[in-house]
């Protein structure tokens, strides 16, 4: 937060905000009041560096997030698998809520992290767009179904009541 903030102005009067609301206005016929900060990263064909730091500084944040997320993920794992005072029953309860958890912990890196990774990063390599944002939103919007349906893929009992639901259902339907 403190890095948009005092990083990345987004004041109404700047040159990337008003060239952002008159593309908005052009393709979508709408005034475009308040929203995202601006980011201009190129001005005038030179390269602009307060947005770099802040694009740098927020992926180098993210980026070392993840690898302790994961690091800590595969430690707990090994410890699990070399714990002697657990018995085998509860090891195996233990590791299965453990992959369970590293699949959900890395369902908002590749449905989130990565695309937004991606149309951050890459405006400063001058790539053009060619509907990648479109695409992050449509995977932002499914995070939430996939997360769900991750708990009740592991999860025996959740699958039980989803079949007995789908089953009443069905039942319903017949009669």
């Amino acid at each position: 937060y403190c890095i948009c903030v005092f990083g990345a102005t987004g004041d109404i009067d700047e040159i990337g905000t008003i060239n952002a609301r008159r593309e908005y206005h052009r393709r979508y016929g709408r005034n475009l009041t308040d929203g995202y900060i601006i980011m201009d990263h190129w001005r005038d064909g030179l390269f602009n560096l307060r947005p770099a730091l802040v694009v740098l500084s927020l992926d180098s944040l993210l980026f070392l997030c993840i690898l302790l997320a994961a690091s800590l993920g595969l430690r707990t794992l090994h410890c699990i698998s070399h714990a002697i005072t657990l018995s085998a029953y509860s090891r195996y309860l233990q590791h299965k809520l453990l992959i369970m958890l590293i699949v959900q912990t890395a369902l908002p890196v590749v449905l989130v992290y990565i695309p937004y990774f991606c149309i951050l990063t890459i405006p400063y390599l001058g790539i053009p767009d060619h509907g990648l944002t479109a695409g992050c939103t449509a995977f932002n919007s499914g995070f939430p179904t996939w997360d769900a349906l991750v708990i009740i893929f592991f999860m025996k009992d959740y699958r039980d009541a989803l079949g007995k639901l789908f089953r009443m259902g069905l039942r319903r339907e017949a009669t």
